[in-house]
């Protein structure tokens, strides 16, 4: 598994990144093939109209999304809490992507 550094600052960062409070997780993305990347607002697609790209404004979410598009070309969902990001699969199970190492 990957490890990523980064600091306290860069993890509330990502946290801030949330636009909906409709997960558990304290912060929830979605990116496709392109490597766009944008909140997740909802269950489902989230609707082009909708999607606020959020590429280059956080740089270790860029580094995160490259990690779940090189095991998941396809994109998909990216979950991230306090310990690290996961995504899951058609069956809910969760697996994380990156383990996040704070640098204090």
């Amino acid at each position: 598994m990957r490890e990523i550094r980064l600091t306290p600052k860069e993890l509330i960062q990502l946290t801030q990144l949330k636009l909906t409070k409709k997960w558990k997780w304290p912060a929830v993305f979605s990116t496709n093939p392109q490597g766009e990347i944008w909140p997740g607002i909802t269950y489902g697609v989230t609707p082009i109209e909708h999607r606020v790209e959020l590429s280059d404004l956080v740089p270790v979410l860029n580094r995160i999304k490259d990690l779940y598009l090189g095991m998941r070309e396809e994109g998909g969902r990216i979950f991230v809490d306090f310990n690290g990001a996961y995504y899951k699969n058609q069956q809910k199970q969760e697996f994380q992507i990156v383990k996040f190492k704070l640098d204090i």
